[in-house]
């Protein structure tokens, strides 16, 4: 293999030299996919097909896979088709639910791809303050549809972000710290395993399997739906300050003491991007969850601090403060983290110089997690007060993006010393060697979970979890 790119980077230059030739598998499976095709209630779009080159696409344009087949599967009767399908042609399966995977999982070259956005239904029980939700939905239609029940629930903030994905991950939100992750709050969910059974899991059946597709990812069969805690949170508190590059190191400092008698009604995050600006810019933002006028003198504590260039405050209905910009579909992104236990004045000096040398379109940024993210009984983790962290860049398609690559993949060696562990949902393909430290103290309880329910590793397109042998 060349030196400088990765085993999907070889494999993928290898697909396409080889573009004008029949495909194996696509002869193999041809026929039986016009099989499987008529047993759909949803749709299924082969290579070749109309709408084939958008239904294989997902959200970072870095990713560019061909897969036999796209599946949108209209309800769990398609997923156990595709699911029995695949495993009689021996083909690898990617579920996807919102396509924003960091690793490019929702996606593959000559396997089945199992769409979810189909399965995307969400329906309101207020006498139980739940909600079933299926796994296909996106959280920006998620919190409109909630809240025209005047309620919400933990998820993240980018709307084109599906559920899915991101709450068998762990799920960090605008209130995490007051309510926990999103995984935290599902009180039951709809699995379909590799045998293509149909299993309820919750604390009281099939426990096991509840406990590790709450922070286990994707390893141990396709989630259909959820029941969801939702809560009622008529308004909340948003704001952001934005310094410039010489007043960094100063509020990061006061940033931590700031974070160690913080309220668990804020949530608060820090970014530094060189998107707008360059130099960097630094942007502080904060969502505060709970009775306003207390959220106000909570925010002056922040709001008075240095210099910063601009500042918002104003009251919001979730929906609006809780979905942010995703931007642009396609762009190539690389993405890594790592999770701080502390903002040391070692760390903080370290961050300041890699923000120093980044390139245009980077970011650095931290969600902090305290109060109820650090308690659940699931398979997530991360059970500390500290920092989940993102390292990001991106270049405009057809560009070289090695020295955006370079410098996230430095910033992570640099800071690597001061990190204990990191968010599952923050990986990319060429994180394997940290899988083990992304499930943590969970990992061998999940490797024995998986061996029941998915033996022979059907469900490896994510950030995989061998089963025990």
């Amino acid at each position: 293999m060349p030196d400088g790119i990765s085993r999907r980077q070889f494999l993928h230059t290898a697909a396409v030299a080889t573009a004008g030739l029949v495909r194996p598998s696509s002869a193999r499976t041809a026929a039986p996919l016009a099989e499987l095709s008529r047993k759909l209630a949803g749709s299924l779009i082969v290579r070749g097909n109309a709408g084939y080159g958008q239904a294989r696409r997902v959200f970072n344009g870095r990713f560019d896979e061909f897969p036999a087949a796209v599946a949108f599967c209209a309800g769990e009767a398609d997923v156990q088709r595709c699911i029995e399908f695949a495993r009689n042609y021996a083909l690898p399966i990617s579920v996807r639910s919102g396509g924003h995977d960091n690793g490019g999982y929702s996606t593959c070259n000559d396997g089945l791809v199992i769409d979810l956005t189909g399965i995307n239904h969400v329906r309101v029980n207020p006498s139980s303050q739940s909600a079933d939700v299926g796994m296909g939905v996106k959280i920006g239609p998620l919190y409109r549809e909630l809240w025209a029940h005047g309620v919400t629930t933990t998820a993240g903030t980018c709307p084109s972000v599906g559920m899915g994905g991101l709450t068998l991950g762990g799920g960090i939100g605008p209130l995490v710290c007051k309510y926990g992750l999103a995984c935290d709050n599902v009180i039951s969910a709809s699995v379909i395993t590799a045998d293509g059974s149909l299993l309820h899991a919750s604390a009281a059946e099939n426990a096991d399997l509840f406990w590790a597709i709450r922070g286990g990812g994707g390893n141990f069969g396709v989630v259909t739906k959820i029941e969801l805690r939702v809560f009622d949170v008529p308004r909340v508190l948003n704001g952001s300050l934005v310094y410039p590059s010489s007043q960094y190191s100063d509020v990061l400092r006061f940033y931590r003491d700031f974070l160690q008698s913080a309220p668990d009604e804020l949530k608060t995050g820090l970014s530094f991007d060189t998107y707008v600006s360059s130099p960097s810019q630094l942007t502080l933002s904060f969502c505060y969850t709970g009775d306003l006028t207390k959220g106000k003198r909570t925010a002056s504590a922040l709001m008075t601090f240095g210099n910063p260039e601009a500042s918002t405050l104003q009251a919001q209905t979730p929906p609006g403060a809780f979905s942010e910009s995703a931007g642009p579909s396609g762009i190539p992104s690389f993405q890594t983290g790592a999770f701080f236990p502390d903002l040391t004045d070692d760390l903080i000096d370290m961050i300041c110089a890699c923000v120093a040398a980044a390139p245009p379109s980077a970011e650095f940024g931290f969600d902090d997690l305290r109060g109820a993210s650090t308690t659940g009984n699931s398979a997530f983790p991360i059970r500390d007060r500290g920092l989940s962290s993102w390292i990001s860049a991106d270049w405009a398609r057809g560009a070289d993006g090695s020295a955006a690559k370079a410098w996230v993949e430095q910033t992570q060696e640099a800071t690597r010393p001061f990190a204990q562990g990191v968010y599952v949902n923050r990986l990319n393909e060429d994180d394997r060697s940290r899988d083990r430290a992304a499930y943590g103290a969970s990992y061998d309880r999940l490797a024995m979970i998986k061996a029941k329910y998915d033996p022979q590793n059907v469900f490896r397109m994510n950030q995989n979890i061998p089963p025990a042998i």
